[in-house]
């Protein structure tokens, strides 16, 4: 049991043994599913303990320069990148730092995609689609919600760009698990 009068006031604490046994759990998972499984930083960022997690996860998320030096200095890996908009200054290194990148627009995949031969040939492109359906009932988290800039809509989207080697559908938060599957469907359909 941890004694809290030792701690000081304020920070933050972090129980390693807990966050072990929950990394031994998705390993499980991993493994039996196989799948790869990557931390979204933007929900865990806590990077003293990147060591432990790289050898249960397969990698990192990033949505900044920022981000993905963080998951190539701290997580031992290149980043599975998306940003709602690219720094172009920025772009050199986030190619180089990055395993995938995905493109929110077409026109920012026309704006990038050609700079894949100079910086990082293996680099996989991915383009953010939009479903225009949520079930998410806090219209302010809901990423479908009329008049949205996130993803591409199916009406603008007749083919996929070449080099697009991936999709990302974002509409599923707080959903169980049947919604997830049954809204994943529906998307699939909408755009093929």
């Amino acid at each position: 049991m941890m004694d809290y009068t030792i701690i000081p006031s304020p920070c933050y604490v972090l129980d390693e043994a807990k966050l072990e046994e929950n990394l031994i759990k998705v390993n499980r998972i991993r493994q039996e599913a196989n799948v790869k499984i990557i931390l979204a930083l933007k929900g865990f960022s806590t990077w003293h303990v990147f060591p432990l997690m790289q050898k249960y996860l397969d990698g990192a998320t990033g949505s900044s320069l920022n981000e993905v030096m963080l998951c190539n200095d701290k997580m031992g890996s290149k980043s599975h990148t998306y940003a709602v908009a690219y720094i172009p200054d920025e772009m050199e290194a986030i190619m180089k730092g990055s395993s995938h990148l995905t493109f929110n627009s077409l026109s920012q995949y026309q704006q990038y995609h050609h700079l894949k031969e100079s910086f990082n040939p293996t680099i996989s492109f991915g383009l953010r689609i939009n479903p225009e359906h949520s079930e998410v009932d806090v219209e302010l988290y809901n990423p479908c919600a009329p008049g949205t800039r996130l993803g591409v809509l199916a009406s603008d989207l007749k083919t996929l760009p070449e080099h697009i080697e991936g999709l990302h559908c974002h509409n599923l938060c707080e959903n169980q698990v049947d919604r997830m599957r049954q809204q994943f469907q529906k998307c699939v359909r909408v755009y093929f």
